[in-house]
């Protein structure tokens, strides 16, 4: 079975990299590149492929496919992960999905096309029957809360990660992670944009869910058991309802946190759904919301209540204030990572905080404004234009489907020599 790139390269980073001596005693792999060479030299279009691993990873798809629509030299496709029935797939809105079933192209026929690039939000048990360049870009503004990243990098040549401080960071705990094989882009996160670029309508959102337009505290939280739903259930929101009558308090979570998965036992999930549904008829004021597009709260929200949960750093684009769940039995990878975000928030670690903590957050934002756009810095490279940066990253790399191309040089001079962002 022929397979991706990725599974032939050679294991030193830095190595020298004369296309000939390289292949001269992989004589498959050799025949291979002859053909990407020849693919390269006549393709009409740059082939790109999206592949859908679920609907958070296409909704981080989808502002990079719009941007990449408006250049005819550019062919685009998406693609899911493993066979379904494109009719039961379900995304968080009409357009998405208006937009995926437009590019859709079957996992069969995807497979045994040639692209110059694929693009995944997760690792996935796709892979070409060519050679193609394997793009990733993240599906979470967030690293060193759910392990380092350096497993992913390693799969793919080409990572597209936050920002700079993300690529330092994976530099300094992985030597020679990147180098002449695999290259990173501070991209920033591309579904972020619109939330940036103001787009939504706080009235608008409220009204939707039937509420004033009015001071509003969202909680959100983080599917693992150190979360605040894990690890709190329903208690921030009972607090906050009662202590905040006058304000609107609104409850979401991690999608992994509604679906059936391995990870949230189903009597916990069926409980805390209970719960909410209780509170919603005590309290007036509360709401309970499941959704992927969180960015619409958060335009909506005046004080974020957080945890590890890389929506923290979304907020920030917005520069209002935060309160963090300093979870004690919680560790992210580097004490430097946490202290972005206490650096970031009004960090509270038991429930009898939690109140305290929301009226000092409201009733001094600016108190913690430098920590927010450190947080900002940390996370985000080109903040409201990500979508753009990365499809004209993709259509700069252009006609190269190998890092055995002669022209793979060229994507590695690119990643060297990229502009502070």
């Amino acid at each position: 079975m022929l397979m991706g790139a990725g599974h032939n390269l050679p294991r030193d980073q830095n190595m020298p990299f004369p296309v000939l001596r390289t292949l001269r005693h992989r004589p498959l792999t050799a025949a291979r590149t002859l053909f990407d060479l020849a693919f390269e030299q006549f393709a009409r279009h740059t082939r790109v492929l999206f592949v859908m691993s679920d609907a958070y990873g296409f909704a981080c798809q989808a502002p990079v496919i719009r941007e990449l629509r408006q250049f005819p030299d550019l062919e685009v496709k998406v693609t899911t992960d493993k066979p379904r029935d494109p009719k039961t797939i379900e995304l968080e809105n009409a357009a998405d999905s208006a937009l995926f079933h437009e590019h859709y192209l079957s996992p069969s026929r995807a497979r045994f096309t040639k692209w110059h690039m694929v693009v995944d939000t997760h690792i996935n048990g796709f892979y070409p029957a060519f050679n193609a360049l394997r793009v990733y870009m993240h599906h979470g503004p967030g690293y060193g809360n759910t392990g380092n990243k350096n497993a992913v990098a390693e799969r793919y040549e080409i990572f597209c990660g936050l920002s700079e401080m993300e690529r330092d960071w994976l530099n300094k705990l992985y030597p020679g992670l990147f180098g002449q094989l695999r290259v990173f882009f501070p991209v920033g996160f591309p579904k972020s944009d619109a939330l940036y670029q103001k787009r939504f309508d706080r009235g608008d959102v409220l009204s939707k869910l039937n509420l004033p337009n009015r001071t509003t505290i969202l909680i959100t939280s983080h599917w693992q058991k150190q979360g605040i739903l894990r690890y709190l259930s329903d208690g921030p929101l009972r607090k906050l309802a009662l202590a905040f009558p006058d304000y609107n308090i609104i409850q979401t979570g991690h999608p992994w946190l509604w679906q059936n998965n391995h990870n949230i036992p189903e009597e916990w999930r069926k409980d805390l759904l209970n719960q909410f549904e209780e509170l919603g008829r005590r309290y007036g004021n509360v709401r309970f919301v499941q959704t992927s597009n969180v960015e619409t709260l958060l335009c909506a929200a005046d004080l974020l209540v957080g945890d590890s949960s890389s929506v923290m750093t979304t907020y920030s684009l917005m520069d209002r204030p935060i309160v963090f769940f300093d979870n004690p039995s919680y560790q992210f990878a580097t004490p430097e990572l946490k202290q972005i975000f206490m650096n970031a928030s009004h960090p509270f670690s038991r429930m009898g905080d939690l109140v305290c903590a929301a009226r000092e957050a409201l009733s001094n934002p600016e108190i913690k404004a430098e920590g927010r756009a450190q947080m900002r810095s940390a996370f985000y490279a080109h903040e409201g234009r990500s979508a753009a940066y990365m499809a004209g990253l993709i259509r700069s790399i252009g006609h190269v489907s190998s890092v055995y191309s002669p022209a793979w040089n060229e994507v590695v001079e690119l990643a060297n020599n990229q502009p502070k962002a």
